[in-house]
């Protein structure tokens, strides 16, 4: 994750356009209201509205069958409302950033 306050942002555009797209980094650019956007690749966000959109059809198929057919425990229950908050919140990394960095320290061991 990388930060820029507007000047910088607007001063090096294409620098840091480049990084979101080429490094995907996610990229904050605060403004002087305390205010703040955030700048993700298109990638990211495709990938991230298919995780959303694909909790949503889970929830639906979860609400949808008969209480005897399937329950949750509470602890299961609790378990998906954090994951899906995470991911609202863009809490997550990517299943390929994930084994890039598992490759890495494996490497290191």
């Amino acid at each position: 994750m990388i930060a820029a306050n507007f000047t910088e942002f607007r001063t090096g555009l294409k620098k840091y356009l480049d990084s979101v797209e080429n490094d995907n980094e996610t990229l904050i650019i605060k403004r002087k209201t305390g205010k703040g956007t955030v700048v993700i690749s298109l990638d990211e966000y495709n990938s991230m509205m298919k995780t959303v959109n694909f909790l949503k059809l889970l929830q639906a198929d979860l609400n949808g069958r008969q209480k005897e057919t399937f329950q949750l425990n509470d602890s299961q229950r609790e378990s998906i409302e954090q994951s899906k908050s995470q991911i609202e919140n863009g809490e997550f990394v990517e299943s390929s950033k994930a084994i890039s960095d598992i490759k890495e320290w494996l490497q290191k061991k």
